[in-house]
C-alpha cells in the first residue's frame, strides 16, 4: 500500500494500493465499503477533498480518476450504468454493509 488519506470527518480511510485500486474503509466499523477500480498502474496517491465527497487517485498509469463518494450519486450512477435496479446480490457486491433498496427511481 502506497498511499492512505483520511475523509475530512475521519469516518473513512483511502488506501491507495499495489493492484492498481483504491479502497474505501469505514473507519469505526474496520470494514471494507468499496473497492474502486480503472486504473491500469500502480496507484501512488490518495485523497479527499475538503468536503469528504470526492476522492483523488493517482498512479504509475499517469492518470489521476476522482471519484463521488456520495452515496445518493453512487445510486445515480448504477441506475444510469445498469438500466435497471440492481439484484439484492449485485447491491451485496457493489455496496456490502449497506441495505438493500431499489437503485432506479419508479418510472
Amino acid at each position: 500500500m502506497d498511499g492512505v488519506a483520511f475523509s475530512p470527518d475521519g469516518r473513512l480511510l483511502a488506501t491507495a494500493n499495489h493492484d492498481g485500486k483504491a479502497t474505501l474503509w469505514d473507519v469505526a466499523r474496520r470494514t471494507k465499503l468499496a473497492t474502486l477500480t480503472g486504473h491500469t498502474g500502480q496507484l501512488r496517491s490518495v485523497a479527499f477533498s475538503p468536503g469528504g465527497r470526492t476522492v483523488a487517485t493517482g498512479g504509475d498509469d499517469q492518470s489521476v480518476m476522482l471519484w463521488n463518494i456520495n452515496p445518493q450519486h453512487a445510486s445515480a450512477e448504477l441506475c444510469r450504468t445498469a438500466g435497471r435496479n440492481l439484484t439484492p446480490q449485485e447491491w451485496q457486491q457493489f455496496l456490502p454493509g449497506t441495505s438493500y433498496r431499489e437503485t432506479c427511481p419508479a418510472a
